[in-house]
């Protein structure tokens, strides 16, 4: 049942906002994110990073070591990254058209507004040859194949990307192409319900695959040509926070925070009226903020 001003529920809209925003974000994956909730622009997630040197392990001498001595061989650290940017959405309606419309519908949208804008400000600022000297020529999206797939596997072997949580993030006209391989499709149905038809490839050749057309509205850097990435989730650090809410603003009238069950992602909605004008205002928002935290660990795809 839609939800209108007559059972309107703020903490209810949130959670079906977040739902929408967690949906289109699951690209962060990919990345290493850190999550609070309750913080002001400027302050501060901590983002925790795992990291792997095959070399330290050795023979166990019981004369010199023991089990409490740090090998260095698997590490976490944790990483703090500034909760930037701040970003919000809205829609402003009469309270005749507040009365009238499906208010599910408004917080879907603002959150698929607000994801739009946090992937693109991910995608601007740092799928760069600046950040990220190592990439890969794989062509253009109407020769990319499963075979592709196969040589970045070898290439993450060889670079030492982590085995565990190795993702790829591919313009959407490449991963379609690859749904066109007759060979890929055949091999992933055969264990299949033949009734159920996979719209998507969870894995291949040990990467998670995930299809972004926002990826293609982001603006790379002239001459470039970044159509994706590998990377096995600790080269970029993922800040993302609520909002505080201190009470302040003319007109705020209420204001809910929803996190993610799954994900843990949240998304703060604030209703506020404006008396000047009579109107009513949904917003959602998000704190975010990023950075580079291993360029080693991932690599830029190419079209040329």
């Amino acid at each position: 049942m839609a939800t209108t001003t007559s059972d309107f529920d703020i903490t209810e809209l949130a959670d079906i906002a977040v739902g929408t925003l967690a949906q289109k974000l699951d690209m962060l994956s990919a990345f290493s994110t850190g999550i609070e909730t309750d913080r002001n622009k400027g302050d501060f997630a901590k983002v925790f990073v795992h990291s792997k040197n095959p070399a330290t392990a050795r023979d166990w001498d019981a004369s010199t070591d023991n089990y409490l001595s740090d090998n260095g061989g698997y590490t976490i650290t944790g990483v703090n990254v500034e909760l930037s940017e701040h970003i919000y959405d809205n829609a402003i309606f009469t309270q005749d058209e507040l009365n009238r419309i499906d208010l599910d519908r408004v917080a879907k949208g603002l959150a698929h507004n607000v994801a739009r804008q946090f992937s693109i400000r991910l995608y601007d600022n740092l799928l760069t040859n600046a950040n990220f000297a190592s990439n890969e020529v794989v062509g253009l999206a109407g020769s990319f194949t499963h075979d592709d797939m196969a040589d970045l596997e070898v290439l993450a072997d060889d670079t030492g990307l982590l085995e565990d949580s190795r993702c790829a993030l591919l313009y959407n006209t490449y991963f379609a192409n690859m749904k066109k391989d007759g060979v890929l499709v055949a091999n992933r149905n055969q264990s299949s319900d033949p009734s159920v038809v996979e719209s998507r490839f969870e894995a291949i050749n040990g990467f998670d695959i995930m299809s972004s057309s926002v990826l293609k509205s982001a603006t790379v850097p002239a001459g470039e040509n970044t159509v994706g990435m590998i990377t096995d989730g600790t080269g970029i650090g993922i800040a993302m926070g609520s909002v505080q809410f201190t009470g302040e603003g003319t007109g705020v009238a209420e204001y809910a925070t929803a996190i993610d069950p799954k994900t843990g992602i949240p998304l703060s909605i604030r209703k506020v009226y404006d008396q000047a004008t009579g109107k009513w205002s949904i917003n959602a928002e998000l704190l975010m903020g990023y950075n580079v935290l291993d360029s080693a660990s991932t690599i830029l795809l190419k079209s040329a």
